[in-house]
């Protein structure tokens, strides 16, 4: 035994713990916890020292020096290149697993995973082996050792995996075996920076001087628009609230990291145009780059109708909204989940638009007054 079999077994153990009837089995559902794995591997590092990860883990420990960032940025790290979250059977919600385990054959297999039964290898692009994971994870270790601002942004992002995801992402995404070392790369940080600067006037603005703008629930909203796929089970593929970059590549609300960072900053960076936003945060993010100078009012793009920032965060803060988040061009009908196809839509916008293409319904709106100008 050494740490990667040692490893393999803690996380098994740990799917085989808290799997439960989630895709076909029996037993109840549990939260996958990193914490065995982690315990695991350091025992390992300290009985196997000349181990080639035992090494890399040592070398990363002597460059951080917070123990319990290091513990996240692991975990994260591990998170990133051993599990994956899938739709659940009964499309209610996800469940974390690891990426070469297999899952029961069930009816609902192809329609939740995006792909014939069972969730493996053989049938879907997502699935790895072990060997494959382990290797992905050494990989990420020697890019943490050695490359200062992927390092950087891992420990700013440290234990906080659950909202912005891992900065990295996969160089061919339609390819036959995506989860491989030779397939990853550092994703494009722009937008992410953006965010992170952001997030601290926006929700810690005392700090700057001014009075915060958004809390942290309404954050969590938007980010849960960017992020997840909302809730599909018919079609294809069957989908509720799993990570868009974690979906097949054929379901229709895939989108990568990058993509989904964007739209988070569209989403955030139009509030700062809506009717009524705090003249003093937004002259800070206008002082800071975050913001052009040039204030544009914004407006639902279906009804025309001027988006007021004091609607918004009052539905907001009892838990309904009269404000969508719609796609321009719908992902239905091929569009992407991208920042630039993303806009605010009113309530009455969103019904009008439905399925539409924003052409569509400004056209469908002419026809109809139109009509009731010409009986």
């Amino acid at each position: 035994m050494g740490i990667y079999d040692e490893l393999k077994d803690a996380l098994e153990a740990e799917e085989r713990r808290s799997v439960g009837d989630s895709f076909g089995g029996e037993g109840v559902r549990s939260v996958f916890s990193l914490d065995p794995a982690y315990q695991s591997l350091m025992i390992g590092v300290a009985d196997y020292p000349s181990d080639p990860l035992g090494v890399l883990m040592a070398d990363l420990a002597r460059q951080v020096h917070d123990a319990r960032l290091f513990r996240w940025m692991i975990f994260d790290a591990m998170r990133f290149a051993f599990l994956i979250e899938l739709t659940n059977i009964r499309v209610s919600s996800t469940k974390t697993k690891t990426r070469w385990m297999p899952v029961p054959t069930s009816p609902n297999t192809s329609t939740s995973f995006g792909s014939t039964p069972p969730f493996d290898q053989a049938h879907d692009p997502r699935a790895s082996s072990y060997a494959e994971c382990y290797e992905m994870f050494e990989g990420v270790l020697v890019l943490l050792l050695n490359d200062l601002e992927f390092r950087a942004t891992a420990l700013t992002l440290a234990g906080r995996n659950g909202e912005w995801t891992y900065p990295l992402t996969y160089q061919v995404e339609d390819a036959a075996h995506i989860h491989t070392g030779s397939n990853i790369r550092r994703a494009d940080l722009t937008d992410l920076n953006w965010l992170l600067k952001v997030e601290g006037i926006l929700m810690q603005a005392p700090s700057f001087g001014v009075a915060p703008v958004l809390d942290m629930d309404t954050v969590k909203k938007i980010r849960t628009k960017a992020y997840r796929t909302d809730r599909a089970q018919t079609g294809t593929t069957q989908t509720n609230r799993a990570k868009r970059w974690e979906a097949s590549y054929r379901d229709y609300q895939y989108a990568n990291v990058e993509s989904c960072w964007s739209v988070e900053r569209a989403l955030l960076q139009s509030l700062a145009d809506f009717s009524g936003f705090p003249s003093q945060a937004r002259a800070l993010l206008v002082a800071q780059g975050l913001a052009p100078a040039t204030w544009t009012m914004q407006r639902c793009p279906v009804t025309l109708q001027v988006h007021a920032f004091a609607d918004f965060t009052a539905q907001m803060s009892i838990g309904r909204s009269d404000f969508h988040v719609g796609h321009l061009h719908p992902l239905k009908a091929g569009g992407r989940h991208v920042g630039s196809n993303v806009a605010w839509l009113s309530r009455d916008g969103n019904r009008i638009q439905g399925d539409l293409s924003l052409g569509d319904a400004h056209s469908l709106i002419r026809t109809i007054a139109h009509r009731l100008d010409n009986p």
